[in-house]
């Protein structure tokens, strides 16, 4: 479990009990790892700290390749750090694409950042989806966003499909914004919460409960609306939906 693994690492870098911390990273927990850098640094061990970083990075941990990146880019040594950016794009790593893609934007190379963003985007990444959508809302506006975005939606991307949505929400197309993100609800459940709480502010509340018991985690889904219904004062609201998808 990732959460009891990064608790752990946490608490032996706390006590600064640094050889468990080597024998975990050495074998491959990298987020004991990150935690040994982290220590290392702090305490002036740059050598040691820059020997297992590197060996993260080799085997393809994302983390530890933008810990250094950011690192290169202190020391002023922005093409090592950009080739590092390309060797993870490369490599399937999404979240590499987003960050190249913004250094690309601050040079001025909007093409290359598009052409690097579109994997990204085709992968689901909701920060590269944001990313292509403001990319053409800046160069032909609204519609060609939307446009942009209805192209992934096809393609069956449900991160597009949550993106759009809130974009038709934004300009105004509420009912088309609600449906396209109930049709994404059942293998989403970012989708499903939001579908659960636009229903449910509108009295639509057998829908609201019919997109919440599709998901994955209906219960959970359940709770965070309940509460975000509450919280918005839509008391009777959240209680018609609690009792049709939990009726005990």
């Amino acid at each position: 479990d990732g959460q009891v693994a990064s608790q752990l690492a946490g608490l032996l870098a706390h006590h600064n009990r640094l050889d468990e911390l080597r024998q975990r990273a050495a074998a491959d927990d990298h987020i004991a790892g990150v935690q040994l850098v982290q220590t290392l640094v702090r305490q002036h061990r740059d050598p040691e700290a820059a020997e297992v970083l590197q060996r993260m990075v080799d085997a393809g941990y994302w983390p530890a390749a933008l810990m250094m990146v950011d690192s290169l880019r202190a020391a002023n040594r922005p093409d090592e750090a950009r080739a590092l950016l390309r060797r993870f794009v490369d490599g399937g790593e999404t979240y590499a694409a987003v960050v190249l893609a913004t250094w690309l934007r601050r040079e001025g190379l909007r093409g290359e950042e598009l052409g690097v963003l579109r994997p990204a985007a085709a992968a689901g990444n909701p920060d590269a989806l944001q990313a292509v959508a403001q990319w053409h809302i800046d160069h032909g506006g609204q519609d060609e966003a939307v446009a942009a975005l209805r192209e992934y939606v096809d393609r069956g991307v449900a991160a597009a499909a949550i993106r759009l949505a809130e974009m038709l929400l934004e300009l105004g197309r509420t009912d088309e914004g609600i449906e396209l993100m109930r049709s994404v609800a059942h293998e989403d459940e970012v989708a499903a919460r939001r579908s659960g709480v636009l229903l449910g502010e509108r009295g639509r509340f057998e829908e609201a409960a019919a997109a919440i018991r599709s998901c994955p985690r209906p219960l959970r889904t359940l709770d965070v609306v309940y509460w975000q219904l509450n919280h918005a004062r839509h008391v009777v609201a959240a209680e018609a939906i609690r009792r049709a998808v939990r009726p005990d």
